[in-house]
């Protein structure tokens, strides 16, 4: 059905279930499988998806729609990207059901696991209790300006790499993708690299910073309207000094 759908988002005929092994590209990584579909349409677009149930009882998709080339050109980096989802075996039950901060805050010299669990939210911050257990942590802001989301997520160190990532979520907010990491990308900060983006009428926000950490990258992201992710920036951006960086609490 999800191919199929595809399909008709690029003016593709559907195609029934005999078909299909054709079509897809299907591997196990880390006890997940992973499926890559690649589609092209008679009239030069191209679709590029994946589909990865990590084992937490849902289903993650992504998509690439482009012309040809600049699908090709991503293709690799959207491959790694999609074989790099899978649950974090390390976390306990325990863990996800939201350990309690330990006093004082995080322990410096700590992993940012461990500085995770025991970071200190802001007052108006909460778990959100609906969240993926592939999300290595997810709050809800509430505040008067509509308030945002915060996520915590860890892949393989270099999953997608920092540009492919970057234009993925320039198009979730409707931006064109850029070609270097700079200004013009919505780059505002270079350790850790830290974009700041907003949807071409004003209305949404999206702030993400990339952490490296050993084998491993954390992305951590903020979405919200515009008033609303802005009123958490001082949240959002302790939560990436403390947590990802490790810096002393304040």
């Amino acid at each position: 059905a999800n191919v199929n759908r595809w399909r008709g988002q690029i003016g593709l005929a559907p195609v029934t279930e005999p078909d299909l092994p054709g079509l897809l590209e299907t591997t196990i990584v880390d006890g997940v499988e992973v499926t890559i579909v690649d589609m092209e349409s008679a009239d030069g677009s191209r679709l590029l998806g994946a589909i990865v149930p990590p084992g937490d009882g849902k289903t993650w998709f992504a998509k690439a729609v482009d012309q040809p080339l600049a699908i090709e050109a991503i293709r690799p980096s959207f491959i790694e990207f999609a074989r790099s989802i899978h649950l974090d075996s390390t976390h306990t039950h325990a863990e996800h059901n939201h350990p309690v901060s330990a006093p004082g805050g995080p322990v410096a010299g700590a992993s940012v696991d461990e500085r995770l669990a025991g970071w200190s939210l802001p007052m108006n911050w909460k778990h959100e209790e609906s969240a993926s257990p592939i999300l290595s942590a997810s709050y809800l802001a509430d505040n008067d300006s509509g308030g945002a989301r915060i996520t915590v997520t860890r892949l393989n160190a270099g999953a997608g790499g920092d540009l492919a990532n970057i234009n993925r979520w320039r198009g979730q907010m409707g931006l064109a993708p850029v070609e270097s990491l700079d200004a013009s990308a919505g780059v505002i900060n270079r350790d850790p690299i830290t974009v700041d983006l907003g949807t071409p009428d004003g209305g949404s926000r999206m702030v993400a910073a990339i952490v490296p950490a050993g084998p491993s990258t954390y992305y951590f992201k903020m979405t919200g309207s515009a008033d609303g992710a802005g009123a958490e920036m001082d949240g959002f951006n302790r939560l990436v000094r403390e947590v990802g960086l490790g810096a002393a609490v304040k």
